[in-house]
């Protein structure tokens, strides 16, 4: 399964849509205006909430929290040092292969099977991620954690 997460850059807040291979709007990410850490929250095609990222603000290196239908899933830290790309995955069998600074990795499970891989898809209205997502079942898993790590190399 493909998605591909649009880049929308507003003075307040971030805002974006997730749109699926037939490029129609699958999900939609909105980061909340006047909040201390990000937040992001994603609602589906009926706008309902199915996850939610929150930056934990009293940590040493960037650390998220990954709600998904309202339960905690996944915690994502950005180890020390900063200029390095490593990422702990708490919750989870995944970790972090590849290089997020560039927007290039994949999510790979304990048993070395790719779950996702990340790469930059470039569009006439600018450039975007591309998802492939090869578990299905983790469809809200991935997206949640490409958020994370976005915003932990990114910002």
């Amino acid at each position: 399964m493909q998605l591909f997460m649009k880049r929308k850059l507003f003075p307040f807040g971030d805002k974006f849509e997730i749109l699926d291979e037939m490029i129609n709007s699958k999900y939609r990410v909105q980061g909340e205006v006047f909040s201390f850490g990000k937040k992001l929250h994603v609602y589906d095609a009926y706008n309902q909430e199915v996850a939610y990222v929150e930056r934990k603000l009293f940590s040493w290196a960037p650390k998220y929290e990954l709600y998904i239908h309202g339960a905690l899933r996944a915690t994502i830290k950005k180890k020390i040092p900063f200029f390095n790309n490593d990422f702990q995955i708490e919750g989870t069998d995944l970790r972090v292969d590849g290089n997020p600074s560039a927007r290039k990795f994949r999510l790979v499970n304990g048993q070395g099977q790719v779950v996702m891989a990340l790469s930059e898809a470039f569009f006439a209205c600018g450039v975007s991620y591309r998802l492939e997502i090869y578990a299905p079942g983790l469809e809200l898993l991935c997206i949640g954690i490409n958020l994370c790590v976005d915003a932990a190399t990114h910002n």
